[in-house]
């Protein structure tokens, strides 16, 4: 599996749900929250630069699309919606 152009195939990373300040987050909290966490679980697209398989990166969930690959739940991103890779 190999995603196309500018495309990357990420896997959700599920993050703490307490904030620096000691403040515990609840579930719908998190899924209001804009910008999710992913790690990239695929060889990227042939035009995206500077992004890696296995490189964990944040991108803009409404942009994003969620299937299922061989039963698995995915992410298919746009490079141009991630805002910042870790």
């Amino acid at each position: 599996m190999r995603a196309y152009n500018k495309w990357l195939i990420c896997e959700q990373v599920d993050e703490p749900a307490v904030m620096k300040s000691g403040l515990q987050l609840s579930a719908s909290d998190m899924e209001d929250m804009r910008y999710q966490r992913a790690k990239v679980i695929a060889p990227p697209g042939n035009l995206v630069t500077g992004i890696n398989e296995g490189d964990e990166v944040y991108y803009d969930k409404v942009r994003a699309f969620e299937m299922t690959l061989d039963g698995k739940r995915v992410t298919v991103v746009n490079e141009n919606d991630i805002v910042a890779v870790i």
